[in-house]
């Protein structure tokens, strides 16, 4: 959303990945041209953006009228771009909306945003534009909110971004001769958005630039810490679809697909807690990155709750249930018997 008037060129977002509990909000002032706002959209890599609109005809037409919007349409083509009607975008209501929904360790964030009009109005409109159009509600104190600020990151426009080769070779498009085709050798879904994102928006930040350093020194100079590392990030399921079970509020009526789906969450879910004492043991093995082992106390201090929920789980899953890749047939049969008998009498 973009000020009018004499608050043309302030720009607030806000944006929600579906499958992970957290909600993006920043707001900055941007040139003519939008560098800031261009390079963080496509930092983001959106499927979906609204924006508000007062008029029928950007509803109709291929042209919105107004430069930003335009521009956002012309750069992000692998995204729908959708007017909303601009009542949807209310500070107010957006500011409620964020403290039913955010976590409640993290609530002191809100001093941050609580004042900044144009990315809490995009908020409220992004969550009702969610629950009304895609019937996906989160539930409550369930979503980390984080408030970006666009002075801790470089700007690299998108016409820099593919002369230099960033994303896409100009070669052949689909060629892996890029930046990112040479560096993408994650194993999760995650890590291949968080290296996108640094790309983008490579971070200036002093602290955090040698952090990471001494991370990846330390992983080079440690063959077999990474080699387990590597190997134990392998065996998690994938978190995406699971955190999603954690914050999507519950349906009324779901089909047979959702109940197959909510069993191999639950499955995954209690693999992951299996997995993370291992993880933390192997992160603890890090002797000189502050990084590596601020994620290490950080999974120790959790440990003990996971444990808990494990055996909560423990309850109603079988402990021989896995989570893999194997034929529909064979799904089938494992769904059926991933859960205990005499669990429920319906």
């Amino acid at each position: 959303m973009e000020g009018r008037g004499a608050a043309r060129g302030e720009v607030g977002l806000a944006a929600v990945n579906l499958s992970t509990p957290g909600l993006i909000l920043c707001q900055f002032s941007d040139s003519p041209t939008y560098p800031r706002t261009l390079t963080k959209l496509l930092a983001l890599n959106p499927c979906e953006v609204i924006f508000p609109s007062t008029s029928t005809s950007a509803f109709m037409s291929a042209s919105t009228g107004v430069k930003l919007y335009d521009d956002i349409i012309t750069n992000l083509s692998g995204a729908r771009v959708l007017p909303v009607m601009r009542s949807y975008f209310n500070e107010k209501k957006g500011l409620l909306a964020i403290r039913q929904v955010m976590v409640a360790e993290i609530s002191s964030v809100e001093l941050q945003f609580h004042n900044k009009y144009y990315c809490l109005a995009a908020a409220n409109a992004l969550l009702r534009y969610l629950e009304y159009t895609h019937n996906h509600g989160f539930n409550r104190k369930s979503l980390k909110v984080d408030y970006q600020v666009a002075e801790q990151a470089t700007v690299i426009d998108p016409a820099t971004a593919e002369h230099i080769e960033l994303m896409c070779s100009l070669g052949q498009r689909k060629s892996k001769l890029s930046l990112f085709g040479v560096l993408n050798h994650c194993s999760t879904p995650g890590g291949v958005r968080l290296l996108r994102c640094g790309l983008f928006q490579p971070p200036v930040d002093q602290a955090l630039i040698v952090a990471r350093q001494e991370a990846v020194a330390e992983l080079g100079a440690s063959h077999h810490l990474y080699a387990d590392l590597r190997a134990m990030v392998a065996r998690f399921p994938p978190l995406d679809s699971i955190m999603s079970l954690c914050i999507k509020r519950p349906e009324s009526h779901i089909s047979l697909g959702q109940v197959d789906a909510k069993i191999d969450q639950m499955v995954g879910l209690r693999q992951v807690f299996l997995l993370l004492p291992s993880l933390c043991r192997l992160l603890q093995e890090a002797r000189d990155s502050a990084l590596l082992k601020a994620q290490a106390a950080t999974l120790a201090r959790h440990l003990g709750t996971s444990g808990l929920l494990l055996e909560m789980l423990n309850l109603v899953i079988r402990e021989e249930a896995t989570v893999g890749r194997s034929t529909n047939s064979n799904m089938k049969f494992s769904r059926a018997m991933a859960v205990k008998p005499d669990v429920n009498g319906l």
